[in-house]
């Protein structure tokens, strides 16, 4: 499956090159993990030293039995949701997001828009990332 990290992972190891990195999609890494039946940092971590971008969005998953958004099977339908607005462990995943030096892009569906405070709580609660110092 092309949104199996490992599957891209190996192709990006098969480059050989340095200029050649990983874009993990958190939400379809979410997907994939409950296909395979892991949890999602089992999937992650062993792709984290080549990841150069992260894909954040929220979705429900592919658990059997996992919560559904007005029947919408979340299969047919990535959602892209907010962080926090679905079932991503964020709180098992916003430590390794955290520490890691590559920046994180947040993949919205425009539909779907947080507003700027609700963001500013999410990216600190769910993904341990501080806000810049105000300038002097």
């Amino acid at each position: 499956m092309a949104d199996n990290p490992r599957a891209i992972d190996e192709l990006v190891c098969s480059l050989d090159s340095e200029a050649a990195g990983l874009y993990l999609d958190i939400g379809h890494a979410h997907v994939v993990a409950g296909l395979v039946g892991c949890e999602l940092m089992e999937l992650v971590e062993p792709v984290l030293d080549r990841v150069i971008v992260f894909g954040v969005h929220d979705n429900f998953g592919a658990a059997p039995g996992a919560p559904r958004s007005g029947g919408i099977e979340p299969l047919r339908l990535d959602l892209h949701m907010p962080p926090g607005a679905g079932t991503v462990p964020w709180a098992a995943l916003g430590p390794a997001l955290a520490a890691h030096p590559a920046p994180v892009q947040p993949e919205i569906h425009p539909n779907l828009p947080p507003e700027p405070a609700t963001l500013a709580i999410l990216a600190t609660e769910l993904l341990g990332l501080r806000a810049p110092a105000p300038a002097a």
